[in-house]
């Protein structure tokens, strides 16, 4: 990322896309799908997709850097598209347990009377 247009680009930052209330802002410089007849179709469908995937996948793991292994370069390598540099993380399979309440439906729908 360009230093000119980005503060700290070389330091992990999403902040960097928030407004001051918090809310997603999309720099004019920053085109990860592309731009007009080019943009890629499957924009919001990728968007959403590697949300769930994502969501999905720190739900389900404890992702640490192995014992005394420092921070992963941010820099990347520059080619047709930007692939970072390789690292190795260490991912814990977190304890799933479901509270005896969680399968009762909500307060709302309990006195409900069926038909």
């Amino acid at each position: 990322m360009d230093p000119n247009l980005w503060e700290k680009p070389e330091e992990f930052n999403p902040r960097r896309f928030l407004d001051s209330e918090g809310k997603v802002r999309k720099p004019e410089y920053f085109i990860p799908f592309g731009v007009g007849r080019r943009m890629c179709l499957g924009d919001v469908l990728a968007r959403m997709e590697l949300f769930l995937f994502f969501a999905s996948f720190m739900h389900s793991f404890d992702i640490t850097l192995p014992e005394g292994q420092p921070l992963p370069s941010l820099k990347g390598n520059v080619g047709a598209t930007i692939t970072p540099e390789t690292f190795k993380v260490c991912l814990t399979p977190r304890p799933l347990t479901l509270k005896a309440d969680a399968m009762k439906p909500p307060a709302d729908l309990q006195d409900a009377r069926t038909l």
